[in-house]
């Protein structure tokens, strides 16, 4: 009986095997979006003129005030989203965070624990890391710091990135 007992656990214990790839603070820091740090993106707060400054012009702006204030730019090159609901007296909102950062081509790249990535290149790459595989049979990479993930999206056929993403959980 105990056997038994011990071989469901081991069983148990493979198939549940964490399939994301943790990032220590340091290699939190050092990711680059197109050669910006994350936590300047993060301190533009929101701010559409000042993250169009760094990257290049939205080609669509939208902005709302449910649930939270929420800032989306999207260009031909990203799809960013903040959102935050401190504001000061004037309705000015003072603190939005970046909750999505999507790189769509390969116009920029993504910086990340010494490598440098960009949409076309083939994942292979990233071989050395642990893939996630969903219930759908969907794959990618992922990499996690607390709630703080970058996705690593690719071609299942081709093993072509199609797609970089930062996403906060909060």
């Amino acid at each position: 009986m105990n056997f038994i007992i011990l071989t469901v656990v081991f069983f148990f214990t493979i198939t549940c095997q964490c399939q994301t790839n943790e990032l220590t603070t340091d290699e939190f820091q050092e990711l680059k979006f197109g050669g910006i740090s994350l936590s300047e993106i993060k301190e533009i707060k929101g701010d559409s003129v000042s993250f169009q400054n760094l990257f290049s012009k939205a080609d669509i702006i939208k902005t709302g005030e449910e649930p939270a204030y929420w800032i989306n730019l999207i260009s031909s090159d990203y799809d960013v989203y903040f959102q935050g609901d401190v504001k000061d007296s004037c309705g000015v909102v003072l603190d939005s965070q970046l909750i999505y950062f999507k790189i769509l081509n390969g116009s920029l790249n993504l910086y990340m624990k010494g490598y440098n990535l960009a949409v076309g290149d083939n994942v292979s790459v990233l071989k050395d890391f642990n893939m996630l595989t969903y219930e759908d049979g969907t794959k990618r990479y992922v990499f996690k710091l607390g709630s703080q993930v970058i996705r690593v999206n690719f071609n299942q056929k081709t093993d072509i990135i199609t797609s970089l993403e930062y996403v906060y959980y909060h």
